[in-house]
């Protein structure tokens, strides 16, 4: 329910930065989800339990996670990949450092002490939200009075915002899909990229693989009559080589010039679908642990990926919009990957069934590749008409535009 949760309440945390700042939202769900773990101390049943954490951490996360993913899109252009990728890098060393700790928290304070220590370290996310503050040529700009708000800046108001993606001339395009909704939440971004638009496919492709495999791979394990003292290794080598790929794939998008974040997202995903397809020849620890090298090193690369892909495709204004909007499609396939896997295990008795439909599906990403060039080209004429059609009522924005479009080129 968490990480449902965290997935899918991006585009109100969104929202609610834009009216109120990345710094107070991202305070107010460290305070919220603070709470969450102090009211669990309390429980007295799974179903309290399931409101505390399941409800009330997983919707505080979800405030938390989209702005601050956002928020860094606007710090970093350059090497906005390399820094991507080391934010990320923290939920996968939390992986493998916080498990062990939390079990010394339970054997010292009992389960319901371990919850209000796990409620004091979290509040340090409020003192990390306290440091955010806009890009100083936001601050420059507030301080001679070109912009009223303070550091609470919303993440739309941004310089990539205003001078190289004007407003003008893209109406158009939002136009043909003003009226799509999910949920409440507009999607007329999916119409403002035809490349974006593959995306909420490929993110629930993720969804559903990454935590398919990730809830089964222990069970597996066992299945496959490796011993139960060594399985857990697996999972440790897992998340090791998931935080390493976390932190060099941002290096290898800077080194490797003609290789662009859409290539290697999609490229890291086939190489790990393949290996999942294929993991069902692994029968002993040692096979099972060159598998886990690569399903670690290639989750590490493309999921931390996502947020350069869009800003590639739609510029760093529109990430804080975009990259929730995806993530929603992610969150769909976590809740049905786990347990449709299970249940083709019940049926069939075998978990190579499900880890080769999990491959298989990250395989299909490979359609995806051949598919955006040609979405690229229509991207390209769509900008040229709406270019062509905002001179028709004022040549000197046509020209402030395609003077904008060619610097960004």
């Amino acid at each position: 329910m968490v990480g449902l949760l965290t997935l899918t309440i991006g585009p109100i945390g969104n929202k609610a930065t834009i009216k109120f700042g990345c710094r107070a939202v991202v305070i107010f769900g460290g305070i919220m989800s603070s709470a969450g773990f102090v009211i669990s101390s309390f429980a007295t049943s799974i179903y309290m339990l399931y409101l505390s954490i399941g409800i009330l951490v997983g919707f505080s996360y979800g405030l938390i996670f989209g702005p601050c993913v956002a928020f860094l899109g606007n710090y970093f252009n350059r090497r906005h990949a390399v820094a991507n990728g080391l934010a990320f890098s923290g939920s996968a060393l939390a992986i493998v450092c916080l498990p062990p700790l939390f079990q010394t928290f339970i054997d010292i304070y009992g389960w319901r002490g371990a919850f209000l220590v796990i409620a004091a370290m979290n509040l340090h996310i409020c003192v990390a939200g306290a440091l955010y503050r806009p890009p100083p040529i936001l601050v420059r700009e507030a301080e001679n009075g070109e912009n009223s708000n303070d550091v609470n800046l919303p993440l739309d108001c941004n310089v990539s915002a205003r001078e190289d993606h004007p407003e003008e001339g893209k109406t158009k395009r939002y136009n043909l899909c003003s009226v799509l909704t999910f949920f409440g939440v507009n999607c007329n971004l999916l119409c403002e990229s035809y490349r974006y638009a593959m995306l909420p496919y490929i993110n629930f492709v993720m969804g559903y693989s990454y935590y398919s495999i990730a809830v089964h791979l222990l069970p597996r394990a066992v299945v496959k009559n490796v011993e139960w003292t060594k399985a857990p290794f697996l999972v440790s080598i897992f998340g090791i080589l998931s935080l390493i790929g976390r932190c060099t794939h941002g290096c290898l998008l800077h080194k490797i010039k003609f290789v662009s974040a859409f290539q290697l997202c999609v490229s890291a995903m086939i190489v790990c679908g393949l290996a999942t397809a294929l993991s069902g020849f692994a029968g002993t620890f040692e096979s099972m642990a060159i598998y886990c090298v690569l399903l670690g090193y290639t989750s590490g690369t493309f999921l931390p990926v996502v947020p350069v892909v869009i800003k590639d495709f739609l510029g760093g204004h529109n990430l804080g919009a975009a990259y929730p909007l995806v993530n929603i499609f992610m969150g769909i396939g976590g809740i049905i990957g786990p347990p449709l896997s299970g249940w083709l295990y019940d049926i069939t008795d075998n978990y190579d069934i499900p880890f080769i439909v999990s491959g298989i599906l990250l395989m299909s990403s490979m359609v995806t590749l051949f598919m955006e060039p040609c979405l690229k080209n229509l991207d390209d004429k769509m900008d040229t008409i709406e270019v062509a059609s905002t001179s028709l009522n004022d040549p000197d924005t046509a020209a402030n535009v395609t003077k904008n479009t060619i610097s960004v080129v």
